[in-house]
């Protein structure tokens, strides 16, 4: 999950976040780890929640560069919590076309009930890729 720091910089990287889940874990943790608890700082000043339909764009600046980072709030943790599988792929969709980024990496495991290809079409216009 070393995308945001490898991406390049006209990319934006998204990732999912619980609001009962803390510390991080998943792809936000092992972010937050890498950025020596960057992300955390947010959360505990509560700047993040990971509320249901919270979209949080963080930019991050490392090696004079800046790195797009969009945070998914998904609520508590578990299957029943998450939000439609249809309203979060449309809600991404319209995140992604407000900060008009044409290249996006979708962490697969932050999502990991999501159709693949429902991202992709709903994203049209952009270029989508999948990672860990």
């Amino acid at each position: 999950m070393d995308a945001l720091l490898s991406q390049s910089a006209s990319s934006l990287l998204v990732c999912s976040i619980y609001e009962d889940q803390r510390p991080l874990k998943g792809a936000a943790g092992h972010l937050d780890w890498r950025l020596k608890g960057f992300l955390s700082r947010f959360v505990m000043g509560g700047r993040i929640t990971g509320s249901p339909g919270e979209f949080v764009y963080v930019p991050v600046k490392r090696h004079d560069s800046i790195r797009h980072l969009l945070l998914v709030g998904l609520g508590h943790q578990g299957a029943q919590a998450q939000p439609p599988e249809a309203d979060l792929i449309a809600k991404l969709a319209k995140r992604v076309a407000q900060l008009q980024f044409k290249r996006v990496v979708v962490s697969r495991s932050s999502f990991p009930g999501l159709d693949e290809n429902k991202i992709a079409k709903a994203l049209k216009g952009v270029e989508v890729e999948f990672t860990e």
